[in-house]
């Protein structure tokens, strides 16, 4: 049982020694990167033609893997950037205690970056906006 209890614990998110506020900063930045680039592959008419439905699935996991190993040695005990707060909020309810305090880290951290990337994929269109208004008019 004490195996399976540490097994958890090291499944369940940590901000360990960073502070509220960084870790708050570092999953804006690192769930903004990734959706950066699934929109900018996935989402996109004409990068879907390059990219294809092969290709575009693997940039997106690999760039998924980078940012997780990338995220991860930011500060001691710092488990990297959750990205999706299920993730997060499933091993920690689980573990319980200490592991839920900086919950709101990984559940308001991607909604802000989802927000931001949002504002700036509406605001700003893509140089290619002609391909998705030459198709409606038809």
């Amino acid at each position: 049982h004490h195996g399976a209890q540490e097994g958890l614990q090291k499944a369940a998110c940590s901000i360990g020694e960073m502070p509220a506020g960084d870790a708050f900063v570092a999953e804006i930045f690192f769930s903004i990167a990734l959706l950066v680039v699934a929109y900018g592959i996935a989402f996109d008419a004409r990068q879907g033609q390059i990219f294809g439905p092969i290709l575009a699935p693997l940039f997106i996991s690999a760039m998924l893997g980078l940012l997780i190993w990338c995220s991860g040695g930011l500060a001691k005990g710092y488990t990297g950037a959750g990205m999706n707060p299920i993730m997060c909020w499933a091993p920690n309810i689980v573990v319980g205690g200490a592991a839920m305090d900086h919950q709101w880290v990984y559940w308001l951290g991607p909604l802000v970056a989802s927000l931001i990337h949002a504002a700036v994929y509406l605001t700003l269109p893509p140089h290619h906006k002609d391909l998705y208004d030459d198709s409606s008019k038809s």
